[in-house]
């Protein structure tokens, strides 16, 4: 946690979005630099940004004028029914970047539950709904794993990570980030942020 609470990237992302209008690669750039800075090079963030998002404004700009705009928050904080770390900074910044989201336009969906069962439904909900707007964004954090190159979202249901975090089990039971990202469906600007701690899962033996 920063001095603020929560992840460096989430008090970065919020007091870049909440300042200034930027570009949308302007605002990214911004902070890369601003988490690389408080971290000391421990955070990295990475971005994949196409070329119809650059000059979009996750910032509400009058200039602009008006898009139709909807937000996901899932945040799993709660992992106590597991052997995991309950994370406190992500509850906070739950709260903290559903606030500066609702500040820029959005109407936000949060309290989603720690179950795979409430985090599936509330994606499935999220991708109807987002369907019939013109932008929206998802912001998620909690425990993740990697197996190669996919990083996957651990719910809070209870299950044992000392036994079953081998990447059969992770790939089966966790929540791909590739898919987490892709229940956005606005017509025009659609994005993702993955703020969550990740490593790579076991080895299945």
């Amino acid at each position: 946690m920063d001095a603020a609470g929560g992840n460096p990237f989430a008090t970065a992302l919020i007091k870049a979005v909440s300042t200034t209008a930027l570009p949308f690669t302007e605002l990214l750039t911004k902070v890369q630099k601003q988490t690389d800075r408080a971290t000391e090079g421990f955070q990295k963030p990475q971005f994949t940004i196409p070329d119809s998002m650059a000059g979009w404004q996750l910032h509400t700009s009058t200039k602009l004028g008006k898009d139709s705009r909807v937000a996901l928050v899932l945040v799993v904080s709660d992992y106590s029914a597991t052997r995991w770390k309950s994370l406190e900074g992500a509850a906070w910044d739950e709260r903290r970047v559903s606030a500066m989201l609702a500040e820029q336009g959005f109407s936000v969906h949060q309290g989603v539950g720690p179950s795979r069962g409430a985090i599936q439904k509330a994606l499935r909900d999220f991708r109807l709904w987002s369907a019939g707007h013109d932008s929206a964004a998802i912001y998620c954090t909690g425990h993740g794993l990697m197996v190669g190159d996919e990083t996957f979202l651990l719910p809070g249901s209870r299950f044992d990570p000392t036994v079953e975090t081998g990447a059969r089990w992770v790939a089966r039971h966790g929540i791909s980030v590739t898919r987490i990202a892709d229940v956005a469906r606005a017509r025009q600007h659609n994005v993702c942020f993955f703020a969550g701690c990740r490593r790579q899962a076991h080895r299945d033996a």
